[in-house]
């Protein structure tokens, strides 16, 4: 993951125990707990690898595989659901 990613900010948030939905002009998203705490380490641009050590302190580890692996997917899905962006 090289780049920067930022998130796209909603019309509105609604935070729930299981995550958040964000409402969009035409759309409403659900993420989960761990995809709105990467959002609201997102609200600038920030280099994915940079979110690593944060949300490691907050969640831990994964059970398998590696931070960096895990983020990886995480980013990839929050992008096409069109909420997180690559700036490149």
């Amino acid at each position: 993951m090289t780049g920067l990613v930022w998130h796209l900010p909603p019309v509105d948030r609604l935070d729930h125990p299981d995550g958040a939905l964000l409402l969009y002009e035409h759309r409403l998203v659900s993420v989960s707990v761990l995809g709105a705490a990467v959002l609201d380490r997102a609200t600038t641009p920030v280099a994915p690898t940079d979110l690593a050590a944060p949300l490691a302190a907050e969640f831990g580890e994964p059970a398998h595989g590696s931070i960096g692996d895990a983020l990886e997917g995480v980013v990839a899905e929050l992008v096409r659901a069109g909420v997180l962006e690559w700036l490149r």
